[in-house]
Protein backbone atom coordinates (compact mmCIF):
# COMPACT_ATOMS: atom_id res chain seq x y z
CA UNK A 1 0.00 0.00 0.00
CA UNK A 2 2.86 2.39 0.99
CA UNK A 3 4.55 1.80 -2.19
CA UNK A 4 1.24 2.42 -4.39
CA UNK A 5 0.80 5.88 -1.97
CA UNK A 6 4.17 7.33 -3.28
CA UNK A 7 4.35 6.01 -6.60
CA UNK A 8 0.51 7.90 -7.30
CA UNK A 9 2.17 11.34 -5.72
CA UNK A 10 5.25 11.21 -8.17
CA UNK A 11 2.63 10.31 -11.14
CA UNK A 12 0.16 13.00 -9.72
CA UNK A 13 3.75 15.71 -9.45
CA UNK A 14 4.44 15.03 -13.29
CA UNK A 15 0.25 14.84 -14.24
CA UNK A 16 -0.26 18.37 -12.79
CA UNK A 17 3.53 20.06 -13.98
CA UNK A 18 2.52 18.92 -17.16
CA UNK A 19 -1.11 20.90 -17.01
CA UNK A 20 -0.12 24.76 -18.79
CA UNK A 21 -1.06 27.08 -16.63
CA UNK A 22 -1.30 25.61 -12.92
CA UNK A 23 1.25 25.72 -10.62
CA UNK A 24 1.65 22.97 -7.75
CA UNK A 25 2.12 24.82 -4.51
CA UNK A 26 1.96 21.67 -2.22
CA UNK A 27 0.45 17.59 -1.82
CA UNK A 28 -0.20 16.25 1.11
CA UNK A 29 -1.86 13.26 1.70
CA UNK A 30 -2.08 9.72 3.93
CA UNK A 31 -2.72 6.12 3.14
CA UNK A 32 -4.08 3.26 4.73
CA UNK A 33 -4.96 -0.19 4.28
CA UNK A 34 -8.02 0.21 1.95
CA UNK A 35 -7.79 4.11 0.87
CA UNK A 36 -5.31 6.60 -0.09
CA UNK A 37 -6.55 10.31 0.55
CA UNK A 38 -4.79 13.51 -1.24
CA UNK A 39 -4.96 16.94 -0.58
CA UNK A 40 -3.19 18.85 -3.95
CA UNK A 41 -2.99 22.40 -3.87
CA UNK A 42 -2.85 24.37 -6.90
CA UNK A 43 -3.03 28.05 -7.97
CA UNK A 44 -3.32 29.51 -11.33
CA UNK A 45 -0.20 31.70 -12.37
CA UNK A 46 -0.30 35.59 -11.39
CA UNK A 47 -1.98 37.28 -14.73
CA UNK A 48 -1.22 40.45 -15.92
CA UNK A 49 -2.69 42.54 -18.62
CA UNK A 50 -0.87 45.67 -19.72
CA UNK A 51 -4.53 48.13 -20.45
CA UNK A 52 -2.11 50.73 -21.53
CA UNK A 53 0.20 51.80 -23.26
CA UNK A 54 -0.38 50.15 -26.43
CA UNK A 55 2.10 49.39 -29.22
CA UNK A 56 2.07 52.64 -31.46
CA UNK A 57 2.92 56.04 -32.12
CA UNK A 58 1.54 58.51 -29.70
CA UNK A 59 1.27 62.29 -29.93
CA UNK A 60 1.13 63.42 -26.63
CA UNK A 61 3.85 63.42 -24.15
CA UNK A 62 1.40 62.41 -21.17
CA UNK A 63 1.49 58.40 -21.52
CA UNK A 64 -1.11 56.89 -19.01
CA UNK A 65 0.12 53.49 -17.69
CA UNK A 66 -2.67 50.97 -16.33
CA UNK A 67 -2.66 47.25 -15.80
CA UNK A 68 -4.99 44.81 -14.38
CA UNK A 69 -4.04 41.37 -12.60
CA UNK A 70 -6.11 38.34 -11.93
CA UNK A 71 -5.61 38.66 -8.17
CA UNK A 72 -4.56 41.02 -5.45
CA UNK A 73 -1.17 42.19 -5.61
CA UNK A 74 0.73 45.37 -6.41
CA UNK A 75 2.95 46.67 -9.07
CA UNK A 76 5.92 49.02 -10.23
CA UNK A 77 7.29 49.46 -14.23
CA UNK A 78 10.22 50.77 -15.32
CA UNK A 79 11.31 52.61 -18.01
CA UNK A 80 15.45 52.09 -18.14
CA UNK A 81 15.87 48.28 -17.54
CA UNK A 82 15.36 48.35 -13.84
CA UNK A 83 17.66 51.62 -13.09
CA UNK A 84 14.62 53.21 -11.81
CA UNK A 85 11.49 51.49 -10.55
CA UNK A 86 8.20 53.78 -10.28
CA UNK A 87 5.10 52.83 -7.49
CA UNK A 88 1.65 52.33 -9.39
CA UNK A 89 -1.10 53.60 -7.68
CA UNK A 90 -4.31 51.25 -6.91
CA UNK A 91 -8.07 51.49 -5.81
CA UNK A 92 -8.59 47.61 -5.45
CA UNK A 93 -4.89 46.50 -5.33
CA UNK A 94 -5.71 44.76 -9.19
CA UNK A 95 -6.36 47.32 -11.22
CA UNK A 96 -2.73 49.68 -10.99
CA UNK A 97 -2.13 53.35 -12.47
CA UNK A 98 0.12 55.66 -12.85
CA UNK A 99 1.05 59.02 -15.70
CA UNK A 100 4.10 60.28 -16.67
CA UNK A 101 5.53 63.18 -18.92
CA UNK A 102 7.98 61.74 -21.00
CA UNK A 103 9.64 63.46 -24.04
CA UNK A 104 9.72 62.64 -27.93
CA UNK A 105 11.35 58.95 -28.23
CA UNK A 106 11.24 54.96 -28.53
CA UNK A 107 10.29 53.58 -24.70
CA UNK A 108 10.27 50.00 -23.71
CA UNK A 109 8.23 49.60 -20.45
CA UNK A 110 8.68 46.84 -18.17
CA UNK A 111 5.92 45.97 -15.37
CA UNK A 112 6.78 44.12 -11.61
CA UNK A 113 3.99 42.64 -10.02
CA UNK A 114 3.81 40.49 -6.99
CA UNK A 115 0.87 39.08 -5.08
CA UNK A 116 0.19 38.23 -1.47
CA UNK A 117 1.56 34.99 -1.65
CA UNK A 118 5.35 35.93 -3.64
CA UNK A 119 4.18 34.96 -6.96
CA UNK A 120 5.47 37.06 -9.67
CA UNK A 121 4.99 38.26 -13.23
CA UNK A 122 8.53 40.16 -14.56
CA UNK A 123 7.66 38.85 -18.13
CA UNK A 124 5.18 41.55 -19.55
CA UNK A 125 6.47 44.95 -21.83
CA UNK A 126 6.16 47.02 -24.14
CA UNK A 127 7.38 49.14 -26.61
CA UNK A 128 5.74 52.72 -27.92
CA UNK A 129 6.83 55.48 -29.44
CA UNK A 130 6.27 59.67 -28.81
CA UNK A 131 6.38 61.98 -31.68
CA UNK A 132 4.79 64.76 -30.41
CA UNK A 133 4.86 68.85 -31.68
CA UNK A 134 5.33 70.18 -28.30
CA UNK A 135 7.47 67.93 -26.15
CA UNK A 136 7.52 68.86 -22.29
CA UNK A 137 10.28 71.62 -21.46
CA UNK A 138 12.99 69.63 -19.25
CA UNK A 139 13.79 66.47 -19.34
CA UNK A 140 11.12 63.79 -19.98
CA UNK A 141 9.54 61.37 -17.91
CA UNK A 142 7.83 62.96 -15.42
CA UNK A 143 9.62 62.52 -12.17
CA UNK A 144 10.52 59.15 -11.55
CA UNK A 145 9.65 57.62 -7.96
CA UNK A 146 12.08 54.76 -6.42
CA UNK A 147 9.25 52.54 -4.74
CA UNK A 148 9.53 51.82 -1.09
CA UNK A 149 10.44 48.56 -0.56
CA UNK A 150 8.00 45.92 0.95
CA UNK A 151 8.99 44.40 4.38
CA UNK A 152 7.85 40.31 4.68
CA UNK A 153 4.83 38.96 5.75
CA UNK A 154 4.62 37.99 9.52
CA UNK A 155 2.86 34.64 9.35
CA UNK A 156 2.85 34.62 13.29
CA UNK A 157 1.32 37.46 13.66
CA UNK A 158 -1.61 38.07 10.98
CA UNK A 159 -3.78 40.10 13.61
CA UNK A 160 -1.22 43.12 13.40
CA UNK A 161 -2.61 46.76 12.28
CA UNK A 162 -0.63 48.81 9.97
CA UNK A 163 0.45 51.82 11.41
CA UNK A 164 0.90 54.15 7.87
CA UNK A 165 3.35 57.58 8.30
CA UNK A 166 3.59 59.39 5.57
CA UNK A 167 6.09 62.11 4.01
CA UNK A 168 4.36 65.57 3.26
CA UNK A 169 3.61 66.05 -0.65
CA UNK A 170 6.42 67.31 -2.85
CA UNK A 171 6.06 70.34 -5.06
CA UNK A 172 3.46 70.09 -7.69
CA UNK A 173 6.35 69.46 -11.33
CA UNK A 174 4.71 68.08 -14.45
CA UNK A 175 1.76 67.85 -13.00
CA UNK A 176 2.48 65.30 -10.35
CA UNK A 177 3.25 65.61 -6.73
CA UNK A 178 4.69 62.28 -4.66
CA UNK A 179 5.57 61.34 -1.07
CA UNK A 180 6.69 58.42 0.66
CA UNK A 181 4.87 56.00 2.96
CA UNK A 182 6.09 53.49 5.62
CA UNK A 183 4.00 51.49 7.81
CA UNK A 184 5.72 51.83 11.32
CA UNK A 185 4.59 48.44 12.92
CA UNK A 186 5.49 46.50 10.02
CA UNK A 187 3.05 44.84 9.35
CA UNK A 188 4.04 43.38 6.10
CA UNK A 189 0.46 44.45 4.69
CA UNK A 190 0.62 46.69 1.97
CA UNK A 191 -2.76 46.37 0.52
CA UNK A 192 -4.05 49.98 2.19
CA UNK A 193 -1.01 51.66 2.14
CA UNK A 194 -1.72 55.41 1.32
CA UNK A 195 -1.16 56.60 -2.92
CA UNK A 196 2.62 57.63 -3.32
CA UNK A 197 1.92 59.64 -6.09
CA UNK A 198 -1.23 61.82 -7.80
CA UNK A 199 -2.07 64.43 -10.23
CA UNK A 200 -1.73 68.14 -9.47
CA UNK A 201 -2.40 71.38 -11.37
CA UNK A 202 0.52 73.87 -11.02
CA UNK A 203 -0.01 77.24 -10.06
CA UNK A 204 -0.96 79.84 -12.98
CA UNK A 205 1.18 82.82 -12.31
CA UNK A 206 -0.69 86.44 -12.51
CA UNK A 207 1.00 87.59 -15.91
CA UNK A 208 -1.71 84.79 -17.24
CA UNK A 209 -4.44 88.17 -16.73
CA UNK A 210 -2.51 89.77 -19.52
CA UNK A 211 -4.81 90.72 -22.45
CA UNK A 212 -3.26 91.92 -25.55
CA UNK A 213 -4.30 93.73 -28.61
CA UNK A 214 -3.57 92.74 -31.85
CA UNK A 215 -0.28 93.32 -33.36
CA UNK A 216 0.51 96.48 -35.89
CA UNK A 217 2.02 96.16 -39.14
CA UNK A 218 5.20 95.66 -39.86
CA UNK A 219 6.90 99.04 -39.92
CA UNK A 220 10.33 100.14 -42.36
CA UNK A 221 11.09 102.36 -44.49
CA UNK A 222 12.95 101.76 -47.86
CA UNK A 223 14.66 103.31 -50.85
CA UNK A 224 15.08 103.22 -54.65
CA UNK A 225 18.56 101.85 -54.29
CA UNK A 226 16.83 98.88 -51.86
CA UNK A 227 14.71 97.53 -54.81
CA UNK A 228 17.22 97.82 -57.65
CA UNK A 229 19.79 95.69 -54.81
CA UNK A 230 17.19 93.41 -54.46
CA UNK A 231 16.78 93.76 -51.17
CA UNK A 232 13.04 92.76 -50.53
CA UNK A 233 12.72 91.60 -46.75
CA UNK A 234 13.61 94.99 -44.60
CA UNK A 235 14.15 94.62 -40.58
CA UNK A 236 11.31 96.72 -38.84
CA UNK A 237 9.33 96.73 -35.85
CA UNK A 238 5.47 96.02 -34.53
CA UNK A 239 3.86 96.76 -31.46
CA UNK A 240 0.85 95.97 -29.19
CA UNK A 241 -0.37 97.46 -26.25
CA UNK A 242 -1.52 94.95 -23.18
CA UNK A 243 -3.92 95.48 -20.63
CA UNK A 244 -3.81 93.69 -17.42
CA UNK A 245 -7.38 92.20 -16.42
CA UNK A 246 -7.45 92.89 -13.02
CA UNK A 247 -6.10 96.24 -13.18
CA UNK A 248 -2.90 95.34 -11.10
CA UNK A 249 -0.17 96.46 -13.27
CA UNK A 250 -0.75 99.82 -15.78
CA UNK A 251 -1.00 99.03 -19.67
CA UNK A 252 2.24 98.19 -21.47
CA UNK A 253 3.61 98.50 -24.85
CA UNK A 254 5.09 95.79 -26.57
CA UNK A 255 7.83 95.60 -29.45
CA UNK A 256 9.25 93.10 -31.27
CA UNK A 257 11.24 93.10 -34.49
CA UNK A 258 9.83 91.80 -37.84
CA UNK A 259 10.44 91.50 -41.86
CA UNK A 260 8.41 93.72 -44.33
CA UNK A 261 8.04 92.97 -47.63
CA UNK A 262 8.12 95.64 -50.50
CA UNK A 263 5.22 95.81 -52.36
CA UNK A 264 6.33 94.63 -55.14
CA UNK A 265 8.17 91.05 -56.62
CA UNK A 266 12.11 91.11 -58.21
CA UNK A 267 13.97 88.70 -60.22
CA UNK A 268 17.53 89.77 -60.12
CA UNK A 269 20.15 87.23 -62.57
CA UNK A 270 22.58 87.67 -64.79
CA UNK A 271 22.50 86.90 -68.69
CA UNK A 272 25.32 86.69 -70.60
CA UNK A 273 27.48 88.73 -68.74
CA UNK A 274 25.41 91.89 -67.57
CA UNK A 275 23.12 92.10 -64.43
CA UNK A 276 19.12 92.55 -64.85
CA UNK A 277 16.29 93.06 -62.20
CA UNK A 278 13.15 92.20 -63.50
CA UNK A 279 10.21 93.86 -61.61
CA UNK A 280 6.79 92.50 -61.48
CA UNK A 281 3.88 93.53 -58.96
CA UNK A 282 1.90 91.38 -56.27
CA UNK A 283 0.09 89.86 -59.10
CA UNK A 284 3.07 88.54 -60.81
CA UNK A 285 2.70 90.57 -63.62
CA UNK A 286 5.44 92.12 -65.77
CA UNK A 287 6.39 96.00 -64.67
CA UNK A 288 9.85 96.41 -65.98
CA UNK A 289 12.89 94.93 -66.93
CA UNK A 290 16.01 97.10 -65.26
CA UNK A 291 19.45 96.62 -66.47
CA UNK A 292 22.43 97.51 -63.97
CA UNK A 293 25.45 98.86 -66.01
CA UNK A 294 27.03 100.37 -62.92
CA UNK A 295 27.90 99.09 -59.83
CA UNK A 296 27.42 103.01 -57.88
CA UNK A 297 24.06 102.95 -59.78
CA UNK A 298 24.45 106.01 -61.55
CA UNK A 299 22.89 104.89 -64.60
CA UNK A 300 20.35 102.39 -65.43
CA UNK A 301 18.91 100.56 -68.44
CA UNK A 302 14.98 99.94 -68.51
CA UNK A 303 13.29 97.58 -70.93
CA UNK A 304 9.09 97.45 -70.83
CA UNK A 305 9.53 94.27 -73.08
CA UNK A 306 9.09 91.00 -71.26
CA UNK A 307 8.81 88.80 -74.11
CA UNK A 308 12.07 89.47 -75.14
CA UNK A 309 14.45 85.81 -75.33
CA UNK A 310 18.11 86.07 -75.98
CA UNK A 311 20.56 83.55 -75.68
CA UNK A 312 24.20 84.38 -75.00
CA UNK A 313 26.65 83.09 -77.70
CA UNK A 314 28.41 80.61 -75.52
CA UNK A 315 25.28 78.68 -75.74
CA UNK A 316 26.10 77.25 -78.88
CA UNK A 317 30.14 76.19 -77.91
CA UNK A 318 29.37 72.73 -77.04
CA UNK A 319 31.17 73.11 -73.46
CA UNK A 320 29.87 73.85 -70.54
CA UNK A 321 31.13 77.25 -69.34
CA UNK A 322 29.83 80.87 -67.62
CA UNK A 323 26.49 79.96 -65.97
CA UNK A 324 25.42 76.67 -68.03
CA UNK A 325 24.18 73.75 -65.31
CA UNK A 326 24.76 71.29 -68.24
CA UNK A 327 26.45 71.70 -71.66
CA UNK A 328 24.68 74.75 -73.72
CA UNK A 329 21.56 75.34 -71.51
CA UNK A 330 19.88 75.66 -68.23
CA UNK A 331 17.87 74.32 -65.81
CA UNK A 332 15.29 77.21 -65.42
CA UNK A 333 13.24 79.05 -67.73
CA UNK A 334 15.01 82.71 -68.19
CA UNK A 335 18.72 81.39 -67.78
CA UNK A 336 21.10 82.46 -70.02
CA UNK A 337 20.73 79.50 -72.85
CA UNK A 338 17.99 76.98 -73.66
CA UNK A 339 16.19 74.67 -70.69
CA UNK A 340 18.02 71.09 -70.15
CA UNK A 341 16.61 68.47 -71.05
CA UNK A 342 14.88 65.85 -67.97
CA UNK A 343 16.33 63.62 -66.23
CA UNK A 344 14.98 60.49 -66.33
CA UNK A 345 16.05 58.82 -63.11
CA UNK A 346 15.48 59.35 -59.86
CA UNK A 347 17.90 59.00 -57.11
CA UNK A 348 16.88 59.39 -53.72
CA UNK A 349 20.00 60.21 -50.67
CA UNK A 350 19.42 58.46 -47.21
CA UNK A 351 21.75 59.11 -44.36
CA UNK A 352 21.92 57.04 -40.75
CA UNK A 353 18.70 58.32 -39.08
CA UNK A 354 15.43 60.17 -39.82
CA UNK A 355 14.79 60.72 -43.62
CA UNK A 356 12.12 62.83 -45.45
CA UNK A 357 11.33 61.07 -48.81
CA UNK A 358 9.21 60.69 -51.57
CA UNK A 359 9.08 58.40 -54.96
CA UNK A 360 10.01 60.65 -57.51
CA UNK A 361 9.66 58.02 -60.56
CA UNK A 362 6.69 56.11 -62.10
CA UNK A 363 6.64 52.74 -60.94
CA UNK A 364 4.58 49.66 -61.82
CA UNK A 365 4.63 48.25 -57.97
CA UNK A 366 4.79 50.71 -55.03
CA UNK A 367 4.68 48.36 -52.22
CA UNK A 368 7.34 48.90 -48.95
CA UNK A 369 9.39 45.65 -49.77
CA UNK A 370 9.55 46.35 -54.01
CA UNK A 371 10.44 49.75 -53.41
CA UNK A 372 12.96 49.53 -50.94
CA UNK A 373 13.97 46.10 -51.57
CA UNK A 374 18.12 47.49 -52.19
CA UNK A 375 18.42 48.12 -48.68
CA UNK A 376 16.28 45.42 -47.41
CA UNK A 377 17.34 45.19 -43.67
CA UNK A 378 18.84 48.75 -43.47
CA UNK A 379 15.87 50.30 -42.69
CA UNK A 380 13.80 50.25 -38.94
CA UNK A 381 10.40 52.06 -39.62
CA UNK A 382 8.36 54.21 -41.87
CA UNK A 383 5.57 56.55 -41.30
CA UNK A 384 3.20 58.34 -42.95
CA UNK A 385 1.07 61.32 -42.11
CA UNK A 386 -2.83 60.44 -42.21
CA UNK A 387 -4.27 64.05 -43.01
CA UNK A 388 -7.74 63.49 -41.84
CA UNK A 389 -6.78 62.09 -38.73
CA UNK A 390 -3.78 64.61 -37.94
CA UNK A 391 -1.51 61.01 -36.49
CA UNK A 392 1.16 59.28 -38.49
CA UNK A 393 0.69 55.83 -39.28
CA UNK A 394 3.49 53.41 -38.11
CA UNK A 395 5.22 50.56 -40.77
CA UNK A 396 7.87 48.70 -38.50
CA UNK A 397 9.67 45.21 -39.33
CA UNK A 398 8.92 43.55 -36.25
CA UNK A 399 6.13 44.93 -35.36
CA UNK A 400 3.02 47.51 -35.93
CA UNK A 401 3.08 47.69 -39.78
CA UNK A 402 -0.59 50.44 -40.22
CA UNK A 403 0.25 50.45 -44.07
CA UNK A 404 1.25 48.19 -47.28
CA UNK A 405 2.36 50.26 -50.18
CA UNK A 406 3.55 53.99 -50.78
CA UNK A 407 1.58 56.27 -52.41
CA UNK A 408 3.44 58.16 -54.88
CA UNK A 409 1.48 61.12 -54.02
CA UNK A 410 3.04 61.98 -50.48
CA UNK A 411 6.30 62.03 -48.52
CA UNK A 412 7.13 59.79 -46.00
CA UNK A 413 9.85 59.25 -43.66
CA UNK A 414 12.18 56.44 -43.30
CA UNK A 415 14.66 55.70 -40.15
CA UNK A 416 17.63 54.15 -42.05
CA UNK A 417 20.34 52.46 -39.74
CA UNK A 418 23.36 52.42 -41.72
CA UNK A 419 25.76 55.54 -42.56
CA UNK A 420 24.57 56.85 -46.43
CA UNK A 421 23.38 55.27 -49.56
CA UNK A 422 21.11 56.24 -52.28
CA UNK A 423 18.18 54.96 -53.86
CA UNK A 424 18.07 54.88 -57.96
CA UNK A 425 15.09 54.13 -59.96
CA UNK A 426 15.71 53.94 -63.74
CA UNK A 427 11.88 54.24 -64.77
CA UNK A 428 11.01 57.32 -66.45
CA UNK A 429 9.57 60.67 -64.51
CA UNK A 430 6.43 61.70 -64.54
CA UNK A 431 4.66 63.68 -67.49
CA UNK A 432 2.02 65.72 -65.75
CA UNK A 433 1.11 65.23 -61.71
CA UNK A 434 -2.60 66.92 -60.38
CA UNK A 435 -2.80 66.34 -56.62
CA UNK A 436 -5.94 67.37 -55.11
CA UNK A 437 -4.78 68.76 -50.83
CA UNK A 438 -7.28 69.07 -48.38
CA UNK A 439 -6.94 72.42 -46.28
CA UNK A 440 -4.49 72.61 -43.53
CA UNK A 441 -1.39 70.45 -43.14
CA UNK A 442 -0.60 68.07 -45.74
CA UNK A 443 2.48 66.01 -47.37
CA UNK A 444 2.54 66.21 -51.56
CA UNK A 445 5.61 64.40 -53.22
CA UNK A 446 8.03 66.17 -54.93
CA UNK A 447 8.55 64.57 -58.49
CA UNK A 448 11.65 65.81 -60.37
CA UNK A 449 15.36 66.00 -60.88
CA UNK A 450 15.62 69.72 -61.39
CA UNK A 451 15.96 72.06 -58.45
CA UNK A 452 13.80 75.03 -58.75
CA UNK A 453 12.85 78.55 -57.83
CA UNK A 454 9.50 78.51 -57.15
CA UNK A 455 9.41 78.93 -53.35
CA UNK A 456 9.84 82.69 -54.38
CA UNK A 457 6.68 82.91 -56.21
CA UNK A 458 3.63 83.87 -54.49
CA UNK A 459 1.63 80.21 -55.05
CA UNK A 460 3.40 76.88 -55.08
CA UNK A 461 2.95 75.13 -58.27
CA UNK A 462 -0.34 76.31 -58.72
CA UNK A 463 -1.80 75.95 -54.45
CA UNK A 464 -1.95 79.01 -52.76
CA UNK A 465 0.34 78.24 -49.20
CA UNK A 466 1.03 79.71 -45.64
CA UNK A 467 4.44 77.58 -45.61
CA UNK A 468 6.44 74.74 -46.72
CA UNK A 469 8.99 72.61 -44.57
CA UNK A 470 11.73 70.39 -45.40
CA UNK A 471 13.61 68.19 -43.41
CA UNK A 472 17.43 68.83 -42.59
CA UNK A 473 18.65 65.32 -41.96
CA UNK A 474 21.80 66.24 -40.73
CA UNK A 475 20.62 68.69 -38.47
CA UNK A 476 17.69 66.66 -37.32
CA UNK A 477 15.26 69.61 -38.12
CA UNK A 478 12.80 70.96 -39.71
CA UNK A 479 13.63 73.96 -42.26
CA UNK A 480 10.65 76.40 -42.94
CA UNK A 481 10.04 78.71 -45.98
CA UNK A 482 7.24 81.07 -45.08
CA UNK A 483 6.38 84.05 -47.14
CA UNK A 484 5.74 86.60 -44.82
CA UNK A 485 8.68 85.46 -42.46
CA UNK A 486 11.23 82.88 -41.50
CA UNK A 487 12.69 81.84 -45.08
CA UNK A 488 15.60 78.84 -44.64
CA UNK A 489 14.51 77.24 -48.25
CA UNK A 490 15.45 77.93 -51.52
CA UNK A 491 15.36 74.99 -53.88
CA UNK A 492 13.70 71.32 -53.38
CA UNK A 493 15.43 68.42 -54.65
CA UNK A 494 14.20 65.58 -56.40
CA UNK A 495 13.04 62.75 -53.89
CA UNK A 496 13.04 64.99 -51.05
CA UNK A 497 9.65 64.93 -48.88
CA UNK A 498 7.87 68.34 -47.83
CA UNK A 499 5.07 69.26 -45.50
CA UNK A 500 2.79 72.08 -46.80
CA UNK A 501 0.49 74.39 -45.12
CA UNK A 502 -2.41 75.69 -47.44
CA UNK A 503 -5.67 76.39 -48.32
CA UNK A 504 -7.88 73.38 -50.12
CA UNK A 505 -6.55 73.35 -53.67
CA UNK A 506 -4.70 71.84 -56.17
CA UNK A 507 -0.83 71.31 -56.94
CA UNK A 508 0.11 70.88 -60.65
CA UNK A 509 3.47 69.38 -61.42
CA UNK A 510 4.18 69.72 -65.35
CA UNK A 511 7.83 69.62 -66.94
CA UNK A 512 6.65 73.15 -68.09
CA UNK A 513 6.24 74.55 -64.75
CA UNK A 514 9.77 73.46 -62.97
Amino acid sequence: MKKRFFLLIFLLIILTQKISGIDVIGITGKASSQQINLSINIVRPLELTINSPLAQVYYTNLINFNVTLNREGYCLYTLDSGATNITMNTTDNKTFFNSSNLNNGNYLVRFYCNDSEGHTNYTESINFIILSETPPSGGGGGGAITPTPQPQINETNKTCEPLWECTNWSECKNNKKTRTCVDKNNCGFYEERPAESEFCEEEIPIRTNWICGEWSECKADYTTEDIIKGNLFLKGKKSRTCKDEFGYYPDIIEEKKCDTRIPIITKKYSKCGKDYLDVYDLNNTFVLRIEITKEELTQININLNENETLYCDYCFDGIKNYDEDEIDCNYDEGGSCPLCEKIKDCKIKLIKGLNLISICSNLEDYSIQKVLEKIEGDYDYILEYDYDKKIYKLWKKSGTQQLKEFKKDKSYFIYYTKNETALLFNNSLYNEVIINVPEGLKTPFYPYEIKSNKLRDTEYYGLNYDYILTWDKNKKRFNIYNKRGTQEIWYINSGEGLFIFSEKGIINYTPNRI
